[in-house]
């Protein structure tokens, strides 16, 4: 005798249970003895069918025992999603034992069309991420029918997501390095050309300050007029007045700064 004929027949000894409708169905059955070689082809069929007919029949009244679908609000539902997706975006995974609220459901297929509404929502739209060689854990989060898939669809990228991630912020880092070295060298480039512009214009005047002051030392020691001057430095009369103005002009400044001082 099988446990569960057993433990009805227990039962059934010690009165601890009231009749139930399938009693005598039940007895009939466990008293049925078909001897199915003894069967003709056509009978043999009909017997069959018979079983395949009461199976059926037990199935549906089985299924008519069986709790209701659980639900949640579409509203908390989608609050929780939104969650799974968020800490997915961290690299973080959703436990199901910090959302005990919705352990009964789930592996309900209801909220799978709000499920693929909010991933389009979210970081892993199909519209914005960019992470071509991690599209295939997308994709299943994408196409999760119950929060345990989209459960499992996010706590599987996400480790591989840290990683690309970081490598990304390195690549920041190393591009934000780049920029301030090329602006500094443009800097420096800019620096060095205004240095060698003023340089140039310095080494100029002093030249000419040089040179004017040879050419009063000359006249001074030989006697030289302005022509004769002309002459030996192999300058204009312009050159020679331009000379003496600008220098004049300097000494007239550094004077200035030496009585202020």
């Amino acid at each position: 005798m099988s446990a569960y004929y057993l433990k009805v027949y227990m039962f059934d000894v010690l009165n601890t249970r009231p009749a139930l409708p399938l009693d005598s169905i039940l007895n009939e059955i466990t008293n049925l003895d078909v001897d199915t070689e003894a069967l003709e082809e056509k009978e043999l069929q009909a017997y069959r069918m018979q079983l395949g007919a009461l199976l059926n029949r037990t199935k549906t009244l089985m299924k008519e025992t069986a709790k209701g679908t659980p639900y949640v609000e579409a509203s908390k539902v989608q609050s929780y999603i939104n969650t799974i997706l968020s800490d997915a975006a961290q690299g973080k995974a959703t436990k199901l034992s910090s959302n005990s609220e919705f352990v009964d459901v789930q592996n309900t297929t209801i909220y799978q069309d709000l499920i693929k509404a909010c991933v389009e929502a979210s970081y892993f739209s199909s519209k914005t991420f960019g992470i071509k060689h991690l599209s295939y854990q997308r994709n299943a989060i994408a196409t999760a029918k119950t929060l345990h898939e989209l459960r499992q669809a996010t706590k599987a990228i996400c480790e591989p997501l840290l990683y690309v991630q970081s490598v990304s912020d390195d690549k920041e880092i190393v591009q934000w390095l780049t920029d301030e070295v090329e602006t500094l060298s443009n800097d420096l480039d800019e620096k060095t050309r205004m240095l060698n512009s003023i340089m140039g214009i310095y080494e100029e005047g002093y030249s000419d300050i040089v040179l004017y002051r040879n050419i009063k030392q000359a006249k001074k020691q030989m006697n030289l007029t302005d022509v004769d001057i002309q002459k030996v430095f192999n300058i204009s009369k312009r050159k020679l007045a331009s000379l003496k103005e600008s220098t004049v002009s300097l000494e007239n400044t550094e004077l200035e700064v030496h009585e202020c001082t």
